[in-house]
């Protein structure tokens, strides 16, 4: 109970930490370091900080800045003209051990002083005195940057055992070929991709063919963006420029776009159709392509946009010949991460896996090796039996955490996701699936054929 007491708590700790690079503020503290000099700004701003649900580390001086920051300090806020050691000399050193962290300047001085921070690599000035509306703003986009700066390194890295399927592990050549013909000098794809899939490691994959030093990937899933911040968090305002200002030429990846409006949904065509041609563009979705033509709530200019290259990318079920190699591939990457010695399944728990219809696909395979291996026990070398493997009991988790989603979908999606769902349960049987249903057999044909759903077997 040790071992698993300890692993759970690794685990916890690594997601928690993940969470604290993704998540904005109102969410998960974000920690700023405060060095101003002035006893009485410095207080002000702290309160102000405060508020919003900043935790703030003050410094009365350059050195105490210094040694104060660290790799969980998300933004700096410095006086250029502090004492011992000035914001100018704070504002190299930043930048050389922190290039990810955004420091924001203020100053009483002039336009020079101004001119010289932003040359030395500061994010944003501000002039004393200090505007309250003016500060928090700086602070959203300064969040916002940092985020792709994150996400930009992220992709710079190698890819984990996850993403080394894409040299043949869990698709089949014919797929490969088809992700390798993907013109990359026209303006977008259209991925659909089952819930659950490798739809990240993709994209990735797509970007890193087209990628140079200074190109940005961008990921946006609007069906988790609260719809009053997409225009802003898209287009920005100001001296804001928006994340397809930052992409600036890279690459944007563009989840469930049905959940924009219509105007948003526009405007965003528009972009890539003239200023945006350079940025290449991903969009994705569960759904056909041909299900969101016509639609009300999808704007035609945007599908021109990514309707001359589509890809669809297999659910797990349809390439469990190289499941072995999947299992394989976790738990290498769970050994690491949990620095186990060894990780051994059982003949019958390779069997149990196999036999699995997985309506979770890849993202299901790791959580039920996950969960399998914390209850290894207290040994050193965990051997994982089909006993472990709570497949059922996940599947039916994963099932209830897409239904929580369905109040974010249009009465035509959730008729599809239950027709689906019926389907993949009863293996493709349509007769079997439509009793269920209590509807027709013809009705559910018709349901088949008009959107593209899939036939387990």
């Amino acid at each position: 109970m040790v071992r698993v007491r300890k692993n759970f708590q690794k685990i916890f700790l690594k997601s928690l930490n993940f969470l604290c690079k993704i998540v904005d503020p109102p969410f998960m503290t974000q920690q700023v370091l405060l060095a101003e000099d002035d006893h009485t700004t410095r207080e002000l701003l702290t309160r102000l900080l405060a508020q919003q649900g900043f935790s703030v580390i003050g410094a009365e001086d350059g050195e105490t800045a210094l040694g104060s920051v660290s790799d969980e300090t998300t933004i700096a806020i410095v006086d250029l003209r502090l004492p011992k050691l000035s914001g100018f000399r704070c504002l190299e050193e930043f930048r050389k051990r922190h290039a990810e962290m955004p420091v924001i300047v203020i100053s009483s001085a002039g336009t020079k002083d101004a001119v010289l921070a932003m040359k030395q690599g500061a994010f944003h000035f501000l002039q004393k005195p200090l505007d309250r509306k003016e500060v928090l703003e700086t602070l959203d986009r300064a969040i916002e940057w940092r985020k792709i700066v994150l996400q930009e390194k992220a992709i710079r890295t190698p890819f984990s055992s996850k993403a080394k399927a894409l040299n043949g592990i869990r698709f089949e050549q014919s797929f490969l070929s088809e992700l390798n013909e993907i013109d990359m000098e026209k303006s977008g794809v259209y991925l659909q991709c089952p819930v659950g899939g490798p739809l990240l490691e993709i994209a990735k994959h797509l970007h890193g063919r087209k990628a140079t030093a200074d190109e940005r990937f961008i990921h946006l899933d609007f069906s988790t963006v609260p719809s009053s911040a997409m225009y802003r968090q898209l287009f920005g305002g100001g001296s804001d420029r928006g994340l397809l200002g930052y992409a600036n030429g890279g690459t944007v990846l563009l989840e469930n776009v049905q959940y924009l409006s219509p105007r948003v949904q526009k405007l965003l065509g528009e972009f890539f159709k003239t200023e945006g041609r350079d940025t290449f563009c991903i969009a994705a979705g569960h759904l056909a392509l041909d299900s969101l033509r016509g639609r009300e709530d999808v704007a035609p200019i945007l599908l021109e946009v990514f309707s001359r290259q589509q890809v669809e990318i297999p659910p797990l079920r349809e390439r469990k010949e190289s499941l072995h190699e999947l299992v394989e591939n976790y738990l290498g990457q769970l050994r690491v991460e949990l620095s186990l010695p060894e990780i051994e399944v059982s003949h019958d728990a390779l069997k149990k896996l196999a036999e699995h219809n997985w309506p979770g696909n890849d993202n299901e395979v790791y959580s039920v090796l996950e969960r399998a291996v914390l209850r290894g026990g207290d040994l050193g070398a965990i051997r994982i039996s089909s006993d472990d493997l709570e497949i059922d009991t996940l599947s039916n988790a994963s099932e209830e955490m897409s239904i929580e989603r369905l109040g974010n979908l249009t009465l035509c999606e959730i008729e599809n996701y239950f027709i689906q769902f019926h389907l993949d349960r009863c293996k493709g049987n349509k007769s079997q699936a439509a009793r269920n249903l209590g509807i027709t057999d013809r009705t559910i044909f018709n349901r088949i054929q008009k959107f593209g759903l899939q036939l387990s077997h």
